[in-house]
């Protein structure tokens, strides 16, 4: 696949990110837990696969919007723990017989592996029993320390979609309370936190009153490096003989803002294009037609994001205004500015200093633009 979109890319597709890369392999080594931050679609999950698969390490990810509940993840992250330290198939063993099971494990672990592990059964059962399933997935936390420390093994978890801990996988809510309490003090076992929705991650890990605030440190990942975006792109051109304006590339990279998600979904859309039309010379034509065709297949997603902000007082004008570079005369400056400062919270716009802010979602802006989006099949 020329222009890998709406998967996680790793290498040789994944470009770019040398210093978030770089900083993410150092807090691996040093044992740091960390936050990905950024907007949606700006490859967090590309950067724990590029960095998991550069490491030298235990590594364990989780996607929870794979599961029902906290209890179905803890269950999970038991087993895959226990096949870090050398124990593979801990459920089916359970599942054939535990007293064989443990029977077959007294000759070959230690005797203290031995107990953690007699104890974990225990205590397993009797959660299973009440059906509690968050205490099944602190207790999963509690006993991956155990096993990593008893083993002088170090592994590093990675929870992707963390804020569906907080909206969709617990009624407790003190969950992320009960959560910090028990991984503060390990040392054994780090975690990576990231997750789509912008606005919970930031109440998570940068709100003041939250039990994870300077929990982990952050990474900041920006737009891709055009340079190197703008290498990326043209060799893929090359490859299938395909001749295009250096500076025309460059100028459409520069008005999608170099984002990762977007330049590549076009980029994809304009490589299919070409080959199907046998063009042999990329023209500006061809650019615009292919941005029109990407943000109508995303239309749908940009519509729903469109009635999420509208429900909110002036918030749509802003952002109508800010992309069509024009003032709100009915807004006084102190009600814009907290207007912006709000949109800016939600996940819509970034600040750039001063007065100056930019859409954090590209299409976005393409799609508020003065003239309402309408789709052209084809070029006049």
């Amino acid at each position: 696949m020329a222009f890998k979109v709406g998967v996680p890319v790793e290498f040789p597709d994944f470009i770019d990110r040398k210093v978030a890369l770089k900083k993410f392999l150092h807090f691996l080594q040093d044992g740091q837990n960390v936050m990905i931050h950024a907007p949606r679609r700006y490859g967090k999950t590309s950067l724990i696969a590029e960095g998991y698969r550069q490491y030298d390490g235990n590594t364990i990810y989780f996607d929870l919007k794979r599961y029902a509940d906290l209890g179905a993840i803890g269950r999970e992250l038991i087993g895959r723990v226990y096949e870090v330290v050398g124990i593979k198939g801990f459920w089916d063993n359970i599942k054939d017989g535990i007293t064989n099971f443990l029977k077959s494990l007294r000759a070959t672990v230690n005797i203290k592996l031995f107990e953690i592990i007699e104890i974990s059964i225990e205590r397993i059962e009797k959660l299973e029993q009440y059906e509690n399933k968050d205490e099944i997935f602190l207790y999963a936390l509690e006993i991956a320390e155990k096993l990593a420390t008893n083993s002088h093994k170090k592994i590093n978890i990675a929870f992707d979609e963390f804020q569906d801990i907080k909206i969709a996988l617990s009624r407790d809510k003190f969950i992320l309370d009960k959560i910090r309490a028990v991984v503060q003090h390990h040392k054994s076992v780090m975690y990576i936190f990231c997750g789509s929705h912008q606005i919970l991650m930031n109440e998570i890990f940068l709100g003041k009153d939250s039990p994870f605030f300077h929990f982990c440190r952050i990474i900041e990942l920006g737009p891709l490096d055009i340079s190197e975006l703008f290498d990326f792109v043209k060799n893929k051109f090359i490859k299938i003989k395909v001749k295009l304006d250096d500076q025309e590339l460059m100028n459409y990279l520069e008005q999608l803002d170099c984002h990762p998600y977007y330049s590549m979904k076009v980029m994809q859309v304009l490589y299919y294009m070409v080959i199907d039309d046998n063009i042999k010379y990329i023209e500006d034509k061809h650019y615009q037609l292919a941005i029109t065709q990407a943000i109508y297949e995303t239309k749908s997603y940009l519509d729903d994001m469109v009635t999420q902000i509208k429900s909110r007082a002036h918030h749509f004008e802003m952002l109508s205004s800010i992309a069509n570079e024009k003032k709100i005369d009915n807004l006084d400056i102190v009600t814009s500015y907290k207007i912006k400062q709000n949109l800016v919270y939600l996940g819509y716009l970034k600040h750039q200093g001063k007065a100056d802010y930019t859409f954090a979602d590209t299409f976005l802006k393409y799609y508020l633009k003065q003239n309402s989006f309408k789709y052209q099949p084809g070029l006049n």
